[in-house]
């Protein structure tokens, strides 16, 4: 997480407005920005304006350290003020100034390591609000721009919903086929109101018929010896059809020499 996301955490709305890049006043007389500033809007907690100097890294720190009264010029509004580091290390022994608080960021959260003490602001001038307000119409959205951004989410999720929902229901429609088709040839019938101890004993006869195995080349092997039985079966009733005629034939022949013969 940022430093940014976690000031936004820290001091998140309804009770406090950040605005982050916030300038000593607006167009040519600014002359010095802080960081981020946050300002309570609830009055029980003093409206106080909190102003934030983040640093990422020591070198960084140090050249803050250089020129110190680079800060005064929004300082000077601020109830209290903070130095916001994204590690323990970057401030080192006594180098934060004694009118200055610590933040530490630590995960997702900005940690208070040292209190800021309570300062004694100037007045608000106009230039000064106008630089806040100039960040806050900045950083917020639109309300029409809101809208529409809600209105294409919310098509987009209507879409997505109308396709599921299409998807679905084809593949209710695919099973009810199949469980039509599988009762027509079956004839179980698959019913929701009891145990179905059919269709269940059916399916444990198939897990069990599943566990004889067959191989490949063995029902290609038996398959070929039952055709060249048939085979011979076919060229045996031949030969039984061929030979009982012949045997007609003799018979036939037979009687009527006898029938000649007789006196």
């Amino acid at each position: 997480m940022t430093l940014n996301n976690a000031i936004q955490t820290r001091f998140a709305a309804p009770a406090w407005a950040v605005f982050f890049e916030v300038g000593n006043s607006t167009g040519f007389q600014c002359s010095r920005r802080a960081d981020a500033v946050a300002m309570s809007i609830w009055p029980s907690r003093g409206l106080e304006i909190i102003g934030i100097e983040c640093k990422a890294s020591r070198g960084d720190w140090i050249k803050e350290l250089k020129t110190p009264e680079k800060s005064d010029e929004v300082m000077q509004y601020c109830d209290r003020w903070y130095l916001a580091v994204t590690n323990g290390s970057i401030v080192q022994g006594s180098e934060l100034p004694e009118t200055w608080g610590l933040f530490t960021l630590r995960g997702d959260r900005l940690i208070e390591t040292k209190a800021a003490p309570k300062l004694t602001p100037a007045p608000l001038d106009r230039s000064f609000v106008a630089a806040m307000l100039r960040r806050a119409a900045e950083y917020a959205p639109a309300k029409t721009d809101m809208e529409a951004a809600e209105a294409k989410a919310r098509k987009e999720a209507e879409k997505i919903c109308a396709h599921s929902k299409k998807h679905l229901e084809v593949e209710f429609q695919s099973l009810k086929d199949a469980i039509n088709e599988f009762q027509r040839k079956s004839g179980i019938t698959i019913r929701t109101y009891n145990r179905n101890e059919d269709f269940c004993n059916a399916a444990q006869a198939l897990v069990r018929l599943k566990k004889i195995s067959f191989s490949k080349g063995f029902l290609s092997s038996y398959s070929r010896q039952l055709r060249e039985r048939a085979d011979d079966m076919e060229t045996l009733c031949s030969y039984i059809d061929k030979t009982s005629q012949e045997v007609h034939d003799a018979v036939s022949k037979a009687t009527d020499s006898v029938e000649r013969a007789k006196p």
